[in-house]
């Protein structure tokens, strides 16, 4: 499985977050729990069982970020 939170596309950022089959080769939106990160682009991330760990990045206005934010992962 591979998961991606947020990023850019176009001219604007997103903090939403998918999950690859590499099986079926398709893609599923997560509904996640926890804090939500804000939109961003530009950031560091790691999925440690079913919590994506999401670190820093910069907003659409270009301010860098410092925060860590747990997401708990469902497919749900």
């Amino acid at each position: 499985m591979f998961c991606r939170f947020g990023g850019r596309g176009g001219s604007h950022d997103f903090n939403d977050t998918w999950s690859f089959n590499i099986s079926t080769r398709k893609w599923t939106e997560l509904q996640c729990t926890g804090s939500i990160p804000s939109p961003r682009t530009g950031h560091d991330a790691v999925l440690i069982d079913d919590v994506m760990y999401v670190f820093g990045g910069c907003t659409q206005d270009k301010t860098s970020l410092g925060d860590l934010t747990a997401l708990n992962l469902s497919s749900k």
